[in-house]
């Protein structure tokens, strides 16, 4: 079976915004809603959400935007991130489980001792009705 290549993040970017730079307050609109226009500039500024700004114009009035290029490694960054978080958190409940089953101890009979356990406690049970009744 051929397997299907799936499009960039990059191309996906692209797709949505319609060009290589998209304006800061679509990527904030699109990724940052949690943020006011404000925080977000200063989260950009100061290095908190590592995504440069570009500016096509020299002039401080000219459109501050971002590169899909640098989005695209952030959100690939992120993705990875997150996976090795993934990992660990899973690699934390596999010790959890250990030592939580190390330290519990089996209360339900296994194998041959078991049915010997249930008849047992069938028998005790059936005395104890013929000794009441």
């Amino acid at each position: 079976m051929e397997e299907i290549e799936q499009p960039s993040i990059t191309v996906l970017l692209y797709q949505r915004f319609g060009d290589v730079l998209v304006p800061i307050n679509e990527v904030r609109r699109a990724y940052f809603a949690n943020r006011s226009p404000n925080r977000f500039r200063r989260a950009l500024r100061e290095g908190e959400i590592p995504l440069p700004i570009t500016r096509l114009d020299a002039s401080t009035k000219g459109g501050d935007f971002i590169s899909i290029h640098q989005l695209a490694a952030y959100i690939a960054h992120c993705g990875i991130k997150a996976a090795g978080n993934l990992v660990a958190v899973n690699d934390d409940r596999r010790q959890l489980g250990q030592v939580m089953a190390e330290a519990l101890i089996d209360p339900i009979p296994i194998g041959a001792d078991a049915a010997e356990s249930r008849a047992n406690a069938h028998h005790h049970h059936s005395k104890t009705e013929a000794d009441h009744g």
